[in-house]
């Protein structure tokens, strides 16, 4: 018993039709709210570690062995047991590890550190769902890419290429930790 409470100060919202509950119901889901409507831009994205993460993994230096490769291919929910190929220097590249959670798009984008002397480090290219080259940063990884998969594939891809890049990078950095 609250004795500060006396039953006058409560509203609750309850839809009278079972159209309207349905409508509420779906309007209302996280991944429908990825992209603002009011703005138009994403407010649900990559942010920090995970943010941080993909830039280091997309790193053209990353190399990644057999077995780091079937270690963080296996915390995805989609994955085949089939790996992408293989490097000649017989390892996997972060921009692989990507390409297996990446739907089926492609683009050409600078990134932020994009100049009058483009390099592949500054200027991320993804053909056919295959990362090529490039670094994932904050102006691609948050904006556009989101963007690009929310428009093209829906909400519910959008959601999931968030919760695969999520999962994939937090393994990666529980062996390969950075501090800021």
């Amino acid at each position: 018993y609250n004795a500060d409470f006396d039953g006058d100060e409560m509203n609750m919202h309850v839809p009278q039709h079972i159209e309207t509950a349905y409508e509420l119901e779906h309007i209302t889901l996280v991944p429908t709210q990825i992209i603002s409507p009011a703005s138009c831009k994403p407010i649900i994205y990559v942010v920090q570690d995970t943010l941080v993460g993909s830039y280091l993994l997309t790193q053209p230096s990353i190399r990644l062995s057999r077995s780091e490769m079937y270690n963080l291919a296996m915390s995805l929910p989609n994955y085949t047991g089939v790996l992408p190929h293989i490097g000649e220097d017989g390892k996997w590249s972060g921009q692989d590890l990507y390409s297996m959670f990446l739907p089926d798009i492609s683009l050409i984008m600078n990134n932020n550190s994009y100049d009058d002397n483009p390099v592949d480090k500054n200027r991320v290219v993804i053909k056919n769902g295959n990362y090529k080259s490039g670094v994932m940063d904050s102006k691609f990884l948050q904006n556009i890419l989101i963007h690009i998969i929310f428009n093209t594939y829906g909400a519910n891809a959008a959601k999931d290429f968030l919760d695969q890049n999520q999962r994939v990078i937090t393994r990666w950095l529980q062996a390969h930790g950075f501090s800021l």
